[in-house]
Order: C-alpha cells, then sequence, then structure tokens
C-alpha cells in the first residue's frame, strides 16, 4: 500500500500516473476510512505474480474525512499492513503559480479565500502527515519526468524495459483518417 498525499499542485495526479504504469491498483481522493474496507477485499488488485498492490491519494480535498487519517495510519501499523507515505510539496509561489496558470480553484478556497490562504490551510492540515511520511519529495523545481523517474527509483521492480516498441497502423484514405 503506498499512500500519496502532499499539497494540492505538487504533482499527486502525476505520481498516480506512475504508479499506474508501474502496475499498482490506483484509486484517487480515498477518504482514509475506507482504505481498511478496500484492504479487506478478497482480490482488490492481485498482480501475475499474485502480490497486491495499491497506491491511493488521500488529501485535504476530502476534508472532514482526512481528520480519520492519523487513526487509520496507526491501525495499519496495528494490522502489520506494508504501507508507505509519499508526501509531495512545493514552495508556496510555486504553488500559486501553478494554480495560476492552470486556472483551477484550490480545494479549501471555497469561501473566497486567496489561493495563498488556502495552501496555508492545506499545510496546517496537512502537517502531522508530512511528519510520518517515508518520502518527503519536493517538486518546486522538478519536471514531471524527474518526478516520474524519482518514483520509478523508489517503487520500480528494478526491471529496465529493454527496446523499442512500435505500432504499425495502415489505412486507406477511401474509409476515412484513422480515429487514433
Amino acid at each position: 500500500l503506498v499512500i500519496v498525499s502532499g499539497m494540492s499542485g505538487a504533482g499527486r495526479t502525476e505520481a498516480m500516473h506512475v504508479f499506474e504504469d508501474l502496475g499498482y491498483f490506483c484509486i484517487d481522493n480515498l477518504p482514509p476510512d475506507l482504505i481498511d474496507d478496500l484492504l479487506a477485499m478478497p482480490d482488490f488488485s492481485a498482480s501475475t505474480d499474485g502480490s497486491r498492490k495499491l497506491a491511493v491519494v488521500c488529501d485535504a480535498r476530502g476534508r472532514g474525512f482526512f481528520a480519520s487519517m492519523n487513526n487509520v495510519l496507526r491501525e495499519l501499523d496495528t494490522d502489520g499492513v506494508s504501507s508507505r507515505i509519499v508526501f509531495l510539496d512545493a514552495d508556496d509561489d510555486k504553488l500559486i503559480a501553478r494554480y495560476k496558470s492552470s486556472r483551477r480553484r484550490h480545494p479549501l478556497c471555497n469561501d473566497g479565500a486567496t489561493i495563498s490562504q488556502g495552501i496555508e490551510r492545506e499545510r496546517a492540515l496537512l502537517r502531522e502527515l508530512r511528519l510520518h511520511a517515508d518520502y518527503v519529495i519536493d517538486t518546486t523545481n522538478l519536471l514531471p519526468a524527474e518526478l516520474r523517474n524519482k518514483l520509478k527509483d523508489l517503487f520500480g521492480d528494478g526491471a529496465v524495459r529493454e527496446g523499442l516498441s512500435v505500432s504499425v497502423y495502415s489505412f486507406g484514405f477511401k474509409h476515412g483518417a484513422p480515429l487514433d
């Protein structure tokens, strides 16, 4: 189990794409209380080698649900569930710039607060989780490809994919251009 959390705008979506590519069953915006129920399911994600790999994003978007995160982490530890926490962070200025360029509202700014105030609220909410994180990755100066490589180094099986994958499509304009 990998729990991905961190600041909004720090790269959680990109991280989930990496985990999907690594063969993890991924769920975004999962309320922490549902993690235990998910793990109790008989076969949520058995891979070809029989291992179960799950990555979930739990973050401040869950608001009231997120308050139980620390209790859930203690229960997982008590139950002997192998889990790691990845916390993605970035400088406030960079987060603000990312929000401005995406033109999306910060999830904690529903009451007319500024992006800076939303970031401040989120930092306060995530402070304890950040302290418990196994990996804190600062994405301030990372390109998405660099974040992908860092996560692959941490969670990949070490197998290097050799070779080039080529797809060849044959079509005729008589039937129109191919859709993809």
